[in-house]
C-alpha cells in the first residue's frame, strides 16, 4: 500500500478512532522490543517536538535555549 492511499483511507477514520490505533500499536510495539531486548537509550530527549501545519519538526532544546540568552 502507498503512503498516498493509506492516508487517504485514514483521512476518513474518526480522531478517537486513530488515537486509539496509535496507543494499541505503540504498546505492542514496546512489549515486542522489551522481549527481544532491544530498548534503546533515549537519544531525543535534547529535542522537543512541535507540530506545525500538521508538519512535526524537531526542536534542539540546547540549542533553542542558547539562542534566547
Amino acid at each position: 500500500m502507498s503512503n498516498t492511499a493509506l492516508y487517504k483511507k485514514l483521512s476518513g477514520v474518526q480522531l478517537n478512532v486513530s488515537q486509539a490505533l496509535v496507543r494499541e500499536t505503540v504498546s505492542e510495539l514496546r512489549s515486542l522490543i522489551s522481549s527481544m531486548a532491544g530498548e534503546q537509550p533515549n537519544s531525543l530527549s535534547a529535542y522537543k517536538l512541535r507540530i506545525i501545519d500538521g508538519t512535526a519538526r524537531l526542536l534542539d532544546t540546547y540549542q533553542n535555549t542558547q539562542n534566547k540568552s
